[in-house]
């Protein structure tokens, strides 16, 4: 009977095509068969759609009726946006699973099921009557290479086998700044490895009218807003997220916000829109046994967009840096030092300090350090010949009068490190050819300058933390600018460098330098530290956290927006020639100076209360907090009125008492 009606249906309906569709699923995904035969039976218009989403052989229209551009829900458009072409979307998954039981962590329902081929999964979860996810496909770990199957239950551990593991289910509550997250903790634990963890995250089931955000800054675009549902996948480049770059998600809709993040080092994470629902596949390969990977999921309400993403990104980082034992970073307004190729550490000590300090500025980031190839026939000093300090700028004891002189000026040092890699004729490559990062056809990785970069994996990591970090305690360095951690993104996915990497600035971290910068990271262990746009985006409330170097060659980019990044938390890193150089003068160029006096000082007053920002919702600025101070800090670009109800003028700083 069921025959004859399927076939009178496909008569009326695109016969030709719903059959050839339903054939190619039966071949290709026989699991998937069952749940579209029946929907075809009584609705074969949604099963034609499906079946044409599944193979890629309808276009993506936009759904009628979603939030248009700059709606709250939906993402406003911008240059360069992700997501803002046509979505690239791969064909829904459906998975046929039966549940076992359901789960209750804090206030969560968790479904415990078994997939059809047997593996262990998480089905529906929810809190009262709202989903986080779409259930059409579960929450897997694959293990090795296999999916473990279910085997006991004990409160909230789940016992698994084939291989074992274990899953433990806790609830996760935080507030931060008068907001709420409620939500749990997932970590599965495992000796063998690595672990692929499978998922998809939509607050309301669907990823309709949801916009997204991975949490990665990269040294290719601005940060930006994506739809949730036209996601693409993520650019192999970036796959590893190595200090969870995009190990932090964020989704935004009407019924609020939920935010996902690992604090597991050396996650490596795909994101892929898949029909309404958002895949998100995570890989742990980190070193040693037993493996884990651990996601958070929380949910918030109330407040902006924006603002919900500013107190998610906090809980977040602050959950990481807990987990790895890190320090807090120290909120610093930085002087970029000119380069000692053109002059000596002595000769900078004697020239910078004093007007760094008078400037304003609470840090000073230096130029490379270490012996380049400006004194072995090269041209370029940031082509590093090996991690000992440089004798051309003076040696060690040049560097350390560096180092008190600035001390004497109250002001903390930073300085700039090559991030593994040197040039190709170092000594160190002929005299250590085992320590080369190679890839996966077993070729040296070559720097864009033509360097090579040291193996994590073999000795070159001890030799790295020895040098630079004995450099960090022997003068007094509380912070390092990496340059780049891209060349182990291009390894093999299987090799646990990324975990490497974030396990070598956590231990750098924990010698000294309590402020770490990363050009195109954004993690909670170093901040964004680049920014290689030609324009400066108008908007900086996506560079939370971050800082920036060289972003002063426009006098008036800086009347223009240096204030509104310092007020939205994302200072810029400052040269030193900008303000002094005497060959660059002008009516633009000194106001532009006056202006980053005027903010430093602003800042200087308002720092130890710049801990959790709120972004007013009219436009007119930031209000700062920090809840060991009753007071709050009111940062405002243009006339506004006061929590105290004055009435405050634009381009002022106000602490309420």
């Amino acid at each position: 009977m069921k025959t004859l009606v399927l076939t009178a249906l496909l008569c009326l309906l695109a016969p030709d095509e719903l059959s050839e569709l339903l054939d190619r699923l039966r071949r290709e995904s026989p699991a998937e068969l069952g749940k579209v035969a029946a929907l075809a039976e009584h609705d074969p218009v949604s099963a034609l759609r499906w079946l044409r989403r599944r193979f890629g052989t309808e276009p993506e229209a936009p759904s009628k009726g979603a939030p248009g551009p700059g709606k709250e829900g939906a993402p406003s458009k911008s240059p360069g946006e992700k997501g803002s072409k046509a979505p690239q979307r791969l064909p829904s998954r459906l998975e046929r699973f039966t549940r076992i039981e359901t789960l209750e962590v804090g206030e969560f329902s968790v479904d415990l099921c078994r997939r059809e081929d047997g593996a262990f999964g998480l089905g529906e979860i929810r809190r009262g009557t709202l989903p986080l996810r779409r259930a059409d496909f579960l929450v897997t770990w694959r293990i090795a290479g296999r999916f473990p199957a279910f085997e006991s239950r004990a409160g909230p551990v789940v016992k698994l086998r084939e291989p074992a593991a274990t899953l433990t289910l806790a609830p996760f509550a935080i507030a931060c700044a008068g907001a709420r997250f409620v939500g749990f903790r997932a970590r599965l634990e495992s000796a063998a490895g690595p672990v692929v963890e499978t998922a998809s995250w939509e607050l309301g089931g669907s990823t309709r009218g949801l916009s997204y955000f991975d949490g990665y800054r990269g040294w290719h675009e601005p940060p930006s807003w994506s739809r949730a549902d036209a996601v693409p996948e993520t650019n192999p480049k970036l796959r590893p997220s190595l200090l969870h770059g995009t190990g932090f998600q964020f989704l935004h809709g009407p019924t609020g916000a939920l935010a996902t993040f690992h604090a597991s080092p050396g996650d490596r994470l795909v994101s892929r829109s898949r029909g309404e629902a958002l895949e998100t596949e995570t890989t742990w390969a980190g070193p040693g046994a037993p493996s884990s990977i651990e996601r958070t999921v929380v949910l918030a309400e109330g407040g902006s967009r924006i603002n919900l993403w500013t107190r998610a990104f906090e809980v977040a980082h602050a959950d990481i840096r807990r987990a790895l034992s890190l320090p807090e970073p120290a909120r610093e307004a930085v002087c970029w030092w000119p380069t000692f190729a053109r002059s000596s550490f002595r000769a900078v000590a004697e020239r910078c300090p004093a007007s760094t300090e008078a400037d304003g500025f609470t840090a000073v980031l230096l130029d490379n350090v270490f012996d380049n190839v400006e004194f072995h026939g090269g041209g370029k000093n940031l082509n590093t010949w090996s991690y000992d300090v440089c004798e051309g700028y003076g040696g060690e004891a040049g560097l350390r009068a560096l180092a008190e002189e600035c001390r004497r000026h109250r002001l903390a040092v930073h300085a700039w490190v090559p991030t593994g890699h040197l040039s190709r004729d170092a000594p160190m490559w002929a005299e250590h050819p085992d320590w080369v990062l190679r890839g996966e056809s077993g070729e040296p990785w070559v720097s864009p300058s033509g360097g090579y970069a040291g193996d994590l994996d073999s000795g070159f990591r001890d030799h790295f933390l020895d040098r630079v970090g004995g450099v960090v305690r022997g003068f007094g360095l509380s912070g390092l600018w990496f340059d780049t951690h891209l060349p182990y993104a291009g390894q093999p996915l299987h090799a646990p460098r990324g975990a490497r990497v974030a396990e070598s600035y956590a231990a750098l971290a924990r010698a000294g330098a309590r402020t770490l910068r990363v050009e195109g990271d954004a993690s909670a262990l170093a901040g964004y530290a680049t920014l290689a746009f030609e324009r400066l985006p108008e908007d900086p409330d996506l560079f939370y956290g971050s800082a920036m170097p060289g972003t002063c060659a426009e006098a008036a980019d800086v009347r223009r927006l240096f204030r509104r990044y310092a007020a939205s938390g994302a200072m810029w890193a400052v040269p030193w020639d900008f303000l002094h150089n005497s060959k660059v003068t002008g009516p633009e160029v000194a106001a532009a100076r006056r202006e980053i006096v005027a903010v430093l000082a602003d800042w200087r007053r308002a720092r130890d209360l710049m801990a959790h920002r709120t972004v007013h919702e009219d436009g007119s600025g930031y209000t700062w907090t920090n809840d060991r101070d009753a007071r709050r800090c009111v940062w405002l670009l243009r006339d506004a009125a006061l929590p105290d109800g004055r009435r405050g003028e634009a381009g002022k700083v106000y602490v309420i008492e």
